[in-house]
């Protein structure tokens, strides 16, 4: 499982939502769902060839931490696009 093992921070009126997805092919990363609050995702590697993330973020709501915590896995890729090793949970 990838994570960039931090949580953005939180504005005034933002929640905290974990968000959950998988590195296409091509290496970006997509989201597949959002969850409020904190939580600790397990599992799943088999399902998809380059591995799943997950990460928190803090947002007005789900749609603003979604994009908030794909920008931020954008930058957990190494150099060649692929998931950094260093991120692994």
């Amino acid at each position: 499982m990838k994570d960039n093992a931090t949580t953005t921070p939180a504005s005034a009126g933002a929640g905290i939502y974990t968000v959950v997805g998988f590195w296409s092919e091509e290496g970006w990363p997509v989201a597949v769902g959002v969850i409020a609050g904190q939580h600790e995702v397990t599992g799943g590697e088999d399902y998809f060839e380059r591995g799943l993330w997950a990460t928190t973020a803090a947002g007005a709501d789900a749609e603003e931490a979604e994009g908030i915590a794909v920008e931020a896995m954008i930058g957990t890729a190494d150099d060649d696009g692929e998931p950094s090793p260093r991120q692994t949970r």
